[in-house]
């Protein structure tokens, strides 16, 4: 039976009045935090803040469009923006059932039309409270809860393995090359731009996406993190864009994608099967595979000696950034091609062994994804 939210759901509206209750956050990702980006989030003066309760409920409302909603569970009392909604619900309702309600694609597709039209999108806590709910028993709560925490702990862990896995490139690396700060094993070392065939900067303008997947995915810096392509995020372009950002240089599989800015340090290896873009603050390099691997050169840019060659250029800098001109002088140890060649190899077995576990988070998102569907679409 659904009924109408607003009927389990009040808010709640008390200040801090200087009490000073930790000042959280709530994004779409982490949910309530205290810090983000790195930056504190409170002001001087928090006597205005709202307070929230452990169990209540807090969003954004010109961001919950995007997922900035979720449910108190770090203090008995935090306290928030004034532009925080809050609210609490009652006891019909589980609050991870809700919660797992307002993350569903049924319910972020109301968000989104009810917060469409204003000159900055924002839900009011009346709107919200039009939405249909499914209220069941509180022991049928509690099954779908469980069935959905199993299969998202499963996508959890499985992640976790790729990390794993990961560390496990990047431990085979300093035991093959040792540490490059150090270079203990004395390899030669050579200017970057001597070691690669071209290194080109992005195009520096906003590439025009489309709002469907295409062959043509533009790689940002956000897709960067973590050394491999971060799927989620991914923007696409059609044929002409795509024509349009690769006048410079046409990426090709195997090309390492450098984030100069913003996620600065990152790097991915293209992978093959894709007609791949640069978007903004990126750059691409080819090494030369008659004197680096691409594979050792990755791991290289990663490693803690390329980040401070990165922090000495950006010595006087507000805002960290590379420079290509500065990017192509970094030095880089070159140990014997043969060497780096092996390390390709045991990289490329980890590889697919990610693959597989990739391949088992998309099988389980797709079951979770069918799963809240089946409750809540």
């Amino acid at each position: 039976m659904k009924e109408k939210l607003g009927k389990y759901i009040s808010e709640y509206t008390i200040r801090d009045k200087g009490k000073g209750y930790p000042v959280f956050s709530v994004t779409n990702t982490k949910g309530f935090c205290q810090e983000f980006f790195g930056k504190k989030v409170a002001s001087e003066n928090t006597s205005n803040y709202k307070v929230v309760p452990r169990g209540y409920f807090a969003y954004n409302p010109s961001r919950i469009n995007v997922g900035s909603i979720a449910c108190q569970e770090q203090e008995d009392f935090v306290s928030v923006s004034p532009i925080y909604v809050i609210f609490k619900v009652s006891p019909e309702i589980n609050r991870d059932y809700l919660m797992y309600y307002l993350k569903s694609d049924y319910c972020m597709t109301y968000i989104k039309a009810y917060a469409r039209g204003a000159v900055r999108n924002n839900l009011k806590l009346s709107q919200l409270g039009e939405f249909d709910i499914p209220v069941l028993p509180a022991t049928e709560q509690e099954r779908i809860v469980a069935e959905l925490d199993l299969l998202q702990g499963i996508i959890e862990k499985k992640k976790e393995q790729l990390k794993a896995y990961d560390q496990l490139a990047q431990s085979i690396f300093y035991t093959m090359f040792g540490d490059p700060i150090d270079n203990p094993k004395g390899w030669e070392t050579k200017k970057l731009e001597a070691l690669c065939d071209r290194i080109v900067d992005c195009p520096h303008s906003t590439p025009k996406k489309v709002d469907y997947v295409t062959q043509y995915p533009c790689i940002r810096t956000s897709e960067l993190k973590g050394g491999t392509v971060q799927w989620e995020t991914m923007q696409y372009l059609d044929e002409c864009e795509y024509n349009k950002r690769i006048t410079r240089l046409k990426p090709i599989a195997g090309d390492i994608v450098f984030g100069r800015e913003g996620s600065i340090g990152d790097a991915v290896i293209l992978p093959k099967g894709y007609h791949f873009s640069l978007g903004q603050r990126t750059m691409l390099l080819r090494a030369n595979g008659r004197l680096i691997s691409n594979v050792f050169l990755h791991r290289t840019i990663l490693s803690e000696w390329v980040k401070r060659q990165i922090d000495a250029v950006n010595v006087s800098s507000t805002v960290a950034h590379v420079n290509i001109k500065d990017f192509k002088l970094f030095d880089i140890p070159v140990p014997p091609l043969s060497l780096q060649e092996e390390f390709a190899e045991k990289v490329e077995a980890i590889e697919r062994q990610k693959a597989l576990v990739q391949q088992s988070i998309e099988e389980t998102q797709t079951m979770f994804d069918y799963t809240m569907d089946k409750y809540f679409g």
